[in-house]
């Protein structure tokens, strides 16, 4: 079924003074859109509304709360009306007068299987998903995830594994070195020692010798 832009709103979505609530959208940072642009990249079943309302509201609560750890800091249903008066506002203007950010954000809501209501059936035809298919990138998106997640996890496996690995051959060198150690005064103790005795056995000939001589 064809959507439309409209659907895209938060459930429960309030609505502010128009005046007040543009005063209030010029203040968003460029930073806080990128970032409300690539969160919905990233998890777009809060907007396609194919999760439980539960989970979409996970997912508003994490964006609201990291949107306003980059200040200015903003109401939760600020956040809510900003969404829906800024895809209104993509729907309103033709793409060459966006910005690069909104034209990357319309192009992404388009791929989604949302119209701007302004295109040909031919057109909306050619470049609407259907439900299946965005089902089926949803399910990709989230096995990608899981991939990556196992893939880091391994890799942090590897990483403690190798460590180990490090600490025993140095552990085993720091042995190798104290028994060394321990060789090389024994040999020069058994040197010492050697050196004694054959003294001790000169000064025994040189004894030996005056004796017989005496005699």
């Amino acid at each position: 079924m064809e959507k439309s832009w409209m659907d895209l709103g938060m459930y429960g979505s309030d609505s502010l003074n128009c005046n007040q609530s543009k005063r209030k959208m010029e203040r968003v940072t460029l930073e806080q859109k990128e970032l409300f642009v690539d969160f919905i990249s990233e998890n777009p079943e809060m907007i396609t509304h194919s999760s439980t309302r539960e989970s979409e509201k996970v997912l508003w609560d994490e964006l609201v709360s990291t949107l306003n750890n980059m200040k200015p800091e903003k109401k939760y249903d600020f956040w809510k009306i900003f969404w829906n008066k800024w895809i209104k506002g993509l729907n309103d203007k033709p793409d060459n007068s966006l910005t690069i950010l909104d034209y990357k954000l319309k192009k992404f809501l388009k791929n989604l299987g949302f119209n701007s209501g302004s295109e040909t059936k031919e057109k909306k035809e050619k470049s609407n998903l259907t439900i299946a298919e965005i089902n089926e990138s949803l399910k990709k998106v989230k096995e990608e995830r899981s991939k990556n997640k196992l893939e880091m996890d391994n890799l942090d496996y590897t990483i403690v594994k190798l460590k180990n690995q490090i600490n025993e051959i140095k552990n085993q060198l720091k042995e190798k070195r104290r028994l060394n150690s321990n060789l090389e005064q024994k040999k020069n103790y058994l040197i010492t020692k050697k050196r004694k005795l054959e003294a001790a056995d000169i000064v025994l000939m040189n004894i030996g010798t005056g004796s017989n001589k005496s005699f």
